[in-house]
């Protein structure tokens, strides 16, 4: 999910309304955190993390994430790369060798979402609650044919995330769970964030709800390097501050997930133009680029955008599902980053 859908479906903040009045006042059920000069302004949850229990959402409370998880994916894969162990313009054929049209996609069309792969989220109803392997999902879309020649536009698929994971395990001989935990988690003590709920978690972990439904029924291993990461908005927070200071990867690395450049592929047009980095989108906003990112997965829907002009950053979690957190964060950064 792109970060810029947005359904303007939240009313806007009232003058003289404090943040957490207007959270308040939408009836908002999650997790928010605000940072602007690389200091946290606001970190709150509001609503229930478990209604049934009346467990109340805090800055604590753990969420899945999403697509969200598609940053901490591309960026495993720069690491890998600043190891020699791979070269994102290597074709994928070099690492599943079995692939179809291998030889024509790179790591980069998968990060990317410029590789014409089937998106195998399209079934996503029908699958989401089968007990599936990562190889059935491949299963699912590797031998249908690409949508379009690899690199000539982007159609974002999750399909393509699905095949980098594998590709991380591959060459680092490592599970993708291991390899966030050990590699990107613990680096930067981000203890509340995990692949999947874990069993052995200290933080609340949130029910996701649709229409007051609890989901619990739904396998959210499925979607694996493309959206099973789990975290809260503290953590998040560790994670964006990571990112100015280069301590997981080097600065010129983190310059290609960001790039900008004339060859970079793009979705939209005039204001609402999205350049694709490696799992974030890039966009031109009023308050001077923006890095983002949306997702959605049953009973939880999730943001992440970060201003390095102002050094800010918002990030909402929600255990609503289908929750309008676009605009939510649109009305934020107006009411923050315009102070």
């Amino acid at each position: 999910m792109f970060f810029l859908i947005s359904c303007n479906s939240i009313p806007k903040v009232k003058k003289d309304q404090s943040l957490r009045e207007y959270l308040n006042a939408i009836d908002f059920s999650g997790s928010v955190l605000v940072s602007r000069n690389n200091k946290i302004i606001h970190a709150a949850g509001y609503g229930f993390a478990n209604k049934e229990k009346q467990i109340s959402n805090t800055a604590e409370t753990q969420f899945y994430m999403a697509s969200l998880t598609k940053q901490f994916t591309a960026l495993a894969m720069m690491q890998l790369q600043e190891q020699q162990l791979l070269n994102i313009n290597d074709p994928i054929a070099k690492y599943l060798a079995d692939f179809p049209n291998g030889s024509e996609i790179t790591i980069n069309h998968l990060l990317t979402h410029s590789a014409g792969l089937y998106d195998f989220t399209n079934e996503w109803h029908e699958i989401k609650q089968l007990n599936l392997s990562t190889q059935d999902i491949v299963d699912m879309f590797k031998d249908k044919s690409l949508n379009f020649e690899p690199g000539s536009k982007i159609s974002y698929s999750n399909s393509g995330y699905i095949l980098a994971g594998l590709i991380i395990e591959k060459v680092s001989g490592m599970s993708y769970a291991d390899y966030i935990q050990s590699q990107i988690f613990k680096p930067l003590n981000m203890s509340r964030s995990s692949y999947a709920y874990s069993t052995q978690s200290d933080p609340v972990q949130a029910v996701g709800y649709k229409q007051e439904i609890a989901q619990n029924s739904v396998n959210m291993l499925i979607p694996y390097a493309a959206g099973s990461l789990t975290s809260t908005v503290t953590d998040f927070y560790l994670w964006d501050q990571s990112l100015y200071n280069s301590s997981l990867i080097s600065a010129s690395s983190i310059q290609k997930i960001y790039s900008t450049d004339q060859n970079a592929l793009s979705v939209g047009t005039g204001k609402s133009k999205v350049v694709m980095g490696l799992g974030w989108g890039i966009k031109e906003t009023i308050f001077g680029l923006e890095y983002g990112h949306g997702g959605g997965i049953d009973g939880f829907s999730t943001v992440i955008s970060r201003f390095p002009k102002q050094k800010a950053m918002i990030v909402i979690l929600s255990n609503q599902d289908g929750f309008d957190v676009m605009t939510l964060k649109n009305r934020i950064a107006n009411l923050v980053l315009s102070q």
